[in-house]
């Protein structure tokens, strides 16, 4: 199975392109944890260490450790562990516990602070310890309300932050990664019981933990998170004209982004590193003056029919300056003019401080989509995680609501026809026999 290869370094290597892609970040995908700092985090790595065999399961707010080995070292099958799970349902319905997991949501400084005061009790060292150690963190939650809004799903929320206190959000441990099992009927089975994870709070601990609530509470309310399933075509289309579907999405975010606000924003998207060993993630800026350009001449009657079809001087300019300097041929004067500097120099003068975070996610199901950055690292900022298929496109975008500008549901709906417009356009300008168009 999976842990197995990654404990005897069997995993199948990956390659992009044909190029052996890194897999140092599979093995430190299991038995794995952030631990909080003084200054810094760490991420400390159970699995060489002491290769456990226990996963850790949250129900109703409380933590289960559960053995997935028997002493002969073979796993227990899905059956066993659908009985372990039921187990502990059936013995996690108490209310009164304390939320311990929900500290893991505070500012990593005060996290730090809480943490060091809970583990100096011997019990609460244990339990934090076993849940630090074990294979994964299981998050068996209560069923959250299907929303009808438009654009509106729970899933994402649901994976993302639980829903706030009063569903989900208390159920987790953040510090770890979080799954979600399917369960299904199976016979009883001679195993043993599912441990229970006890802790002995504080007061100031259990001051913490409400703090913790509201702050949860507030930020899970503040995030408007939206999926748009795009079906009217998918990658094929920008395939047949010869465009990265990924560089036509990125265009379209930002023809839609400039739509609604008026100006252009800096647009990043993610892109994997694992070309290089130890590799993790870079990031690309998608927005440059050709890109600003192209926005805002797009609906821009006067333009329309030179510079969307790439007939503007701007693009014959950059393209003779970039052949002079990649040939190491002198550069001709009129690029030094300052006439030619001011004639082009409005093209990257409108854009703000606003930006827009990007990821894309290949071959991935929908469920999972929301599993990339989708959470805007700053106010005034939105988050799109895609999916690129054949046949569609699948984001989820995000932004805060307490940022007045932002309006995640203009912006879907402008993409959506963006992406209908964009795809007139390729047609309009169909490559003709000779590559003219």
């Amino acid at each position: 199975d999976f842990k197995t290869m990654i404990e005897d370094e069997t995993l199948p290597v990956q390659y992009m392109r044909g190029e052996p892609l890194c897999m140092m970040q599979y093995f430190r995908a299991l038995s794995s944890c952030r631990v909080p700092g003084q200054k810094t985090d760490s991420l400390v790595f159970h699995a060489k260490n002491s290769n456990p065999r226990h996963i850790t399961v949250a129900q109703n707010s409380q933590f289960f450790t559960v053995e997935v080995y028997h002493s002969d070292g073979t796993p227990v099958t899905a059956d066993q562990l659908c009985v372990q799970l039921e187990r502990i349902c059936n013995s996690s319905l108490e209310t009164n516990t304390e939320h311990v997991g929900i500290l893991t949501t505070l500012h990593r400084d005060t996290w730090y602070k809480y943490y060091n005061k809970l583990v100096q009790d011997p019990s609460n060292k244990k339990s934090v310890s076993a849940i630090e150690r074990s294979i994964c963190v299981l998050c068996l939650d209560k069923a959250m309300p299907r929303t009808y809004e438009k654009y509106s799903r729970f899933e994402p929320v649901q994976v993302l932050h639980g829903g706030g206190t009063q569903w989900n959000s208390a159920n987790r441990w953040f510090d770890k990664s979080l799954q979600k099992p399917q369960m299904m009927e199976s016979p009883v089975a001679l195993l043993p019981m599912p441990q229970k994870l006890h802790f002995n709070i504080t007061p100031d601990i259990k001051t913490a933990i409400e703090e913790s609530k509201q702050n949860v509470d507030k930020h899970a309310q503040d995030l408007d998170l939206r999926v748009l399933v795009f079906n009217h075509f998918g990658k094929q289309i920008p395939k047949a004209h010869q465009i990265s579907p990924d560089a036509f999405i990125q265009m379209a975010i930002q023809l839609a982004y400039y739509r609604i606000h008026q100006q252009c924003c800096a647009s990043y998207e993610a892109a994997s590193m694992r070309l290089f060993r130890k590799g993790r993630l870079g990031v690309i800026l998608s927005t440059s003056s050709a890109s600003a350009a192209f926005v805002k001449s797009f609906d821009d009657p006067k333009n329309l029919s030179k510079e969307i079809r790439g007939r503007t001087t701007f693009g014959h300019f950059l393209g003779l300056k970039v052949q002079a300097i990649e040939n190491n041929i002198p550069m001709p004067d009129i690029y030094t003019d300052t006439s030619l500097n001011k004639a082009f120099n409005f093209l990257l003068s409108t854009i703000t401080n606003d930006y827009i975070l990007t990821s894309v996610i290949h071959k991935v199901a929908f469920k999972a989509a929301c599993l990339g950055s989708a959470v805007p690292e700053k106010l005034n900022s939105y988050d799109f995680c895609y999916s690129v298929t054949s046949d569609n496109f699948t984001f989820v975008v995000s932004a805060w609501k307490s940022c007045k500008e932002n309006n995640v549901v203009r912006l879907i709906q402008t993409l959506e026809d963006t992406l209908v417009d964009m795809k007139m356009l390729l047609e309009e300008t169909k490559l003709e026999p000779g590559g003219s168009t």
